[in-house]
């Protein structure tokens, strides 16, 4: 992910939204922002993952963030962007909400299951990671995840045993909370 500060993200999608500019219209959960109450936080949130969960949808998104970033450039309003890794971020704050409590956080995840399904268009695989769908006509060979079959101590079925197959995919994060 790229980060940028809100202040100056906010500030100018104003400018844009103010000028009726045809961009901010492509920004789905970032629209609307200069509406009374426009800036709610969790709402903000939910629009984002509703826009992440379809693949379309996020393109659309993302190619809008591109622009929008590029043409900030374009007009002297560069950004300060940075990295920031959203699993990192997450755990970070499990750490300081938790840590502070008396619990010592650990992760073991992602942890992936994968299961069979029926076929029902040309898609062979499907992932479900953090709140998104991914689906591909051909199943990646590359694991993501440590398989729940390790921490049962069953039989793994590996995505190469699969690969003539329907399959789904999904990861979640695991954490475990040990009171110290």
């Amino acid at each position: 992910m790229l980060a940028v500060p809100w202040t100056a993200f906010h500030s100018f999608v104003g400018t844009l939204q103010a000028a009726r500019h045809p961009l901010v219209a492509n920004l789905g959960p970032y629209s609307g922002l200069l509406a009374p109450g426009g800036l709610h936080p969790e709402l903000l949130a939910q629009g984002f993952m509703a826009a992440s969960a379809d693949p379309s949808r996020l393109l659309a998104l993302n190619r809008a963030l591109l622009q929008l970033t590029l043409t900030a450039r374009q007009m002297g309003r560069a950004w300060p962007l940075r990295a920031v890794s959203a699993r990192a971020h997450i755990r970070e704050r499990l750490k300081a909400a938790f840590g502070a409590g008396g619990f010592e956080v650990e992760f073991a995840g992602p942890v992936a299951t994968r299961e069979v399904v029926p076929r029902a268009d040309d898609t062979r695989f499907v992932l479900r990671h953090a709140g998104r769908t991914i689906t591909r006509d051909e199943i990646p060979m590359i694991e993501y995840g440590l398989p729940v079959e390790d921490l049962e101590g069953t039989l793994v079925l590996s995505r190469s045993r699969l690969s003539n197959q329907t399959t789904r995919e999904t990861t979640v994060e695991l954490c475990s909370l040990i009171r110290v």
